[in-house]
């Protein structure tokens, strides 16, 4: 099957066949090698057997002797202790300095998942215990993630995931959607979504998505963009924009909504699920 290994557990890649032969020990090297992206050259030297005995082995199909028990042995460790680090660093989403100096590259970041979205729910504390918090993988490109992008650098203890518990923006943010979130912002653009809160006169505040949008006009808005329009929560009045701004998508805004309500995160990225199961499910309070 063509998506057989897909499929696999990571550390099955590296498995040889049972009854391997000349045959299939060769495609087996060169399979592994493809795999752990290295030459059979540089498996050879991990395993501490001479590259020529490899490569001579791969490249001479007329031979009939095999490789010893010995040779085999390690080149099955090194393959595994090769497979484990790899597969280590790309779990912890470490990348080395020349994947991140390309601007068109990633990282991959792990983020706490700490804090439930519903519009209504006005707490003193919006965060969960630990026992409820959990963590998710996101990529982050490396504009954001070394700066030189429209932000500083964004790192992984400065971005914060929350669960959406009901439903937000006008369902562009359904129920069980993860919003992924960072306090790094110095403006917005047209289009950006983000996490406000709105105290009421206890002092307990709301969490909720909106949606920055300028009107023809001029005039600046958080829109919730919810529908039916009769249950929408207000749209936040945020100021007038500069005279001079060509409302474009990369234009830079600075808003002034009103004392209650403070922008707290920019919205970087979103874990939607795609099934109604998820509706069914409860988050903490």
């Amino acid at each position: 099957m063509p998506l057989d290994d897909l499929h696999q557990h990571p550390f099955d890649h590296i498995r040889m066949p049972s009854e391997p032969s000349l045959e299939g020990l060769r495609d087996w090297i060169l399979k592994v090698s493809t795999y752990l992206d290295i030459t059979p050259t540089e498996l050879a030297r991990a395993a501490e057997v001479a590259p020529s005995t490899i490569n001579k082995f791969i490249a001479d199909t007329t031979q009939t002797k095999g490789m010893t028990a010995k040779t085999l042995q390690k080149l099955i460790k090194a393959a595994s202790k090769i497979n484990s680090d790899k597969f280590s660093e790309a779990y912890a989403g470490r990348r080395t300095e020349e994947q991140l100096s390309d601007p068109t590259g990633y990282s991959v970041v792990n983020v706490r998942v700490g804090s439930a979205l519903r519009a209504g729910s006005y707490k003193t504390s919006h965060l969960w215990p630990v026992r409820s918090q959990f963590f998710v993988s996101i990529l982050l490109p490396n504009a954001l993630h070394t700066g030189g992008g429209r932000e500083e650098s964004l790192k992984p203890h400065g971005l914060l995931g929350m669960v959406v518990a009901d439903q937000h923006a006008e369902g562009t943010f359904p129920h069980g959607t993860v919003v992924i979130c960072s306090r790094l912002f110095n403006h917005l653009e047209i289009g950006d979504y983000v996490v406000i809160s709105r105290r009421d006169d206890t002092g307990n505040t709301e969490l909720t998505i909106r949606n920055f949008v300028v009107s023809p006009k001029g005039d600046m808005w958080l829109s919730s963009r919810a529908e039916p329009v009769a249950n929408r929560p207000p749209d936040i009045y945020a100021g007038r924009a500069p005279f001079e701004v060509k409302y474009t998508r990369h234009e830079k805004f600075t808003l002034s909504p009103p004392p209650e309500y403070v922008i707290e995160y920019i919205i970087i990225s979103a874990i939607q699920p795609y099934n109604e199961r998820f509706e069914e499910l409860k988050f903490p309070d």
